[in-house]
């Protein structure tokens, strides 16, 4: 089973259901049937898949409300991705392509 781990220092830009909301995909952007989890200040996501994927999740944008992002493609890895980090290495990905 794989896992990918993100530590979220900023909780309060995460919508409450986010948990419900968020999801992985692969290249292809199909969502793999995944289980999110919170355990303290991190979010874990579980799937059956060992491969690469994105991650998309809702983000709280103060004066404009919710936008959906997503990181670029992550690995599974011991330590866990900082999720602000990532999503804006997303966007930048994105912006660039």
């Amino acid at each position: 089973m794989g896992m990918v781990r993100f530590s979220v220092p900023r909780r309060d830009r995460l919508p409450v259901d986010v948990a419900r909301r968020a999801y992985l995909s692969g290249l292809e952007g199909i969502p793999w049937q995944s289980q999110v989890i919170w355990s303290g200040d991190e979010l874990w996501l579980e799937r059956d898949v060992d491969d690469s994927g994105y991650f998309y999740l809702p983000w709280l944008i103060d004066g404009y409300g919710e936008l959906l992002l997503g990181t670029t493609s992550l690995m599974e890895r011991e330590s866990p991705y900082h999720l602000p980090l990532e999503l804006a290495r997303g966007v930048l990905c994105r912006l660039r392509n």
